[in-house]
């Protein structure tokens, strides 16, 4: 079969051994074990060589198997190509076969063949079956990640040469692309890398962490040699990870990996160490493709720079849509603060001075009310709480102290108390000590910078400012009736408003997310606070022109252009019949978008919510929604990489265990040795190293140098001047 390899590697196909063992499916047509073969296939003749041999002693040691039993397998994906696995007679072909059949190159397998393509111009196919017609129990794709075995006991082999004659897949359509799959650089690239990353320093504590890792993971080749080579792939893979996260430099950390590598495992070639180390670096640059990085970190940085003026903020021709947007976004590009976040800000700003008797129509239910809630999200530093100030600039000016604004988060308690006054007798004195009246405040406007002054009131032990400011979007009733008579305080639904802007880092925003239950991230308005600014810099613009608000106390309710009462109760009949279901987060999508479009409406001086207030509202909740989807995928990713390390931790601990097998093992040796040399004194050391198997020969010279270490053993001299040793 070795012979057979090497006419495949001759033609330059990347393959590889696989074992031939029918009775055992959990070994037939699989690699010996260690070995990695994304990595490791090849078609260098020396390399095949190797591989060949080594996997002929593994496949006899580990299972009994004789060098017949080795097969030839093609890492084909990695060549560009793919094979169509027909695992079922001819007469059970699905029917779309004869459109293929004629453009293939056909390797008879032992159950069926396998129709052998090109990858189509432009694609990188998976192994999914999805898009092909009717079922799937033909058989399988082999694609991008995807090997076949092409010689063996069990079959004639295909032909080397009829590969290179191979044509495209003639159907790409119904091919789906590899979009997770990873391909290993080349070692030009790993160095580039090294260039990449050497100054890196942000966290360089953190490597302490990979060498105390290396520490304890050493493991034998004893039946686990898969326990090296997997702690390998862990940890190179997250020496790249946070290296590109700015932690630390990732040649260092390579060069220590190679240094526990050689000691662990002395009989692996330099190419092993090398080919992991690529896919390492290809995988993790990947990640920072796809997004799943980790927020603080640099490849979260690059991330962020394709985020700016892109998805996540409102298009360049929204803010001519009306000319309170584009003064909202000159003020922001003036003080080269982000229009979005202007906006966010200043409709929690709006919606305070908005009288409470001012009121939403009741579409569904009862009135709703203006009682508002924005989110502005960015990194640090990246413009949150300015944004706050330039809105508060554009704001119409108000000296009437009934409005609180930029208050910091309190109690739920502490809010309530906020519109209450205690009732003073005829005598100018308290007329109780629990008697409590409206005070003159009809609104409070917060503001929690960072988020953490929320968070801190939020996880205090019976704390209810998130309920609070939940029931206040919803104009419900604020405070409950406690049994005790100091601690009940009642403010029933819009009477009064609450409007407040959380300002957080996108580090710390999914934070917010725990409150789903209660229901806080449904009614936010997330905006974003990044942003790209124009190169010269623009005069800050006077202030706008507001219509006349609605009178304090006299009662106002909204219309609605009939388009968009329709809309809104036509969701709520598809959502009541079960013909529509509503994401765990789009429960208040419609009400929110009513606010907004009612803010504007009312700012303009109009108490009618036209279908153009209604399409702009919208499309600031949909941009809401992208951010917000970007947090849930941040917490997400956060999630997953604590994931990978606990997974990466339980690797450690495996390779722990094995450890200490090992060392079982090393100690049996060393008093076998110690025996033999009892019993038969004035032995070789090369006669005694044939007591172990050439897969523990690594053992054999660890307990040697122990032994002679110890002065349990000692070397003599034979009377013919050779070297013998003894036991002392």
């Amino acid at each position: 079969m070795l012979m057979a390899a090497m006419e495949y590697a001759k033609s330059g196909l990347r393959i590889f051994p696989v074992a031939l063992a029918p009775h055992d499916k959990a070994i037939d047509k699989s690699p010996p074990q260690g070995y990695g073969w994304t990595e490791m296939s090849t078609s260098k003749t020396n390399d095949v060589i190797e591989d060949f041999t080594n996997a002929e002693i593994d496949f006899r040691q580990r299972h009994g198997l004789e060098p017949e039993n080795r097969m030839v397998a093609w890492a084909l994906g990695l060549d560009g190509f793919l094979a169509i696995d027909l695992d079922v007679p001819e007469d059970e072909w699905p029917e779309w076969v004869p459109e293929i059949i004629d453009d293939a190159i056909i390797s008879v397998t032992k159950r069926g063949v396998h129709l052998v393509y090109k990858f189509p111009d432009g694609i990188k196919p998976s192994n999914s079956t999805l898009k092909f017609p009717g079922d799937d129990t033909w058989g399988e794709v082999r694609g991008h990640h995807g090997y076949i075995v092409i010689a063996g006991a069990d079959r004639p082999g295909l032909d080397p040469q009829a590969i290179l004659d191979a044509k495209p897949f003639p159907r790409p359509e119904w091919l789906s692309e590899a979009g997770t799959s990873v391909d290993a650089v080349a070692w030009p690239e790993v160095k580039a890398f090294f260039k990449r990353t050497e100054e890196a320093s942000v966290m360089p504590n953190k490597q302490n962490g990979l060498d105390a890792i290396l520490e304890t993971a050493r493991t034998s080749k004893n039946g686990k040699g898969r326990a090296r080579h997997d702690v390998l792939r862990n940890v190179a893979l997250l020496a790249a990870e946070e290296a590109l996260k700015g932690y630390y430099p990732y040649e260092p950390a390579i060069r220590n990996l190679k240094n526990w590598f050689d000691t662990v495992k002395p009989e692996s070639s330099k190419r092993e160490f090398m080919g992991v180390v690529c896919w390492a670096v290809a995988k993790a640059l990947a990640n920072v493709d796809a997004g799943t990085i980790v927020e603080g970190s640099a490849a979260e940085t690059e991330l962020e720079a394709t985020r700016t003026g892109g998805e996540l903020n409102l298009p360049p021709a929204f803010w001519e849509r009306r000319e309170i947007l584009s003064v909202l976004r000159d003020a922001g590009h003036s003080m080269l603060v982000a229009p979005d976040a202007v906006l966010g800000s200043w409709l929690a700003r709006m919606s305070a001075k908005i009288p409470p008797s001012c009121m939403l129509p009741p579409i569904i239910g009862s009135q709703a009310t203006f009682d508002f809630d924005s989110c502005i999200v960015a990194s640090s530093s990246g413009g949150k709480t300015i944004s706050n100030g330039v809105a508060k600039r554009l704001a119409p000016k108000d000296s009437s102290d009934r409005i609180l604004f930029d208050q910091s988060p309190g109690s739920g308690e502490g809010l309530i108390q906020a519109f209450l006054a205690q009732e003073i007798n005829e005598k100018g004195k308290p007329a109780g000590p629990y008697s409590y009246k409206f005070s003159d405040v009809r609104a409070i406007h917060i503001v929690a910078d960072e988020g953490t002054g929320l968070a801190e009131q939020a996880g205090r032990d019976g704390a209810t400012i998130v309920q609070t400011l939940c029931s206040a979007w919803s104009g419900a009733q604020m405070g409950q009736l406690n049994a005790k008579q100091e601690t009940k305080r009642i403010i029933p639904g819009g009477k009064r408003r609450v409007s407040a802007t959380i300002n957080i880092q996108t580090s710390t925003a999914p934070d917010l997310l725990k409150w789903v239950k209660v229901g806080l991230p449904q009614r936010l308005l997330f905006m974003w606070a990044h942003g790209e600014f124009p190169e010269q810099d623009i005069e800050f613009p006077a202030q706008p022109v507001y219509g006349p608000f609605p009178m304090n106390d006299f009662p106002t309710e909204l219309t609605v252009d009939v388009a968009i009462r329709n809309e809104i109760r036509a969701e709520r009949r598809a959502v009541g019949s079960g013909e529509k279901t509503l994401g765990e987060y789009d429960g208040h999508l419609k009400l929110l978008t009513l606010k907004v479009a009612g803010i504007l409406c009312v700012t303009d001086g109009r108490v009618h919510v036209s279908e153009d207030d209604w399409s702009i509202a919208t499309e600031i909740v949909e941009h809401s929604c992208k951010v917000r989807d970007h947090i849930i995928a941040s917490s997400q990713i956060a999630e997953r990489e604590k994931q990978h390390n606990r997974a990466v931790g339980r690797g450690h601990a495996d390779a722990t265990a094995e450890d200490t097998k090992e060392r079982l093992a090393e100690v049996k040796l060393a008093n076998r040795i110690v025996k033999r040399l009892t019993d038969q004194p004035g032995q070789t050391k090369r006669s005694l190293s044939q007591m172990v198997n050439s897969a523990a020969r690594h053992r054999f010279t660890i307990v040697w140098d122990e032994l002679v270490a110890s002065k349990r053993i000692t070397e003599t001299t034979s009377s013919d001047g050779g070297e013998k040793w003894d036991a002392i």
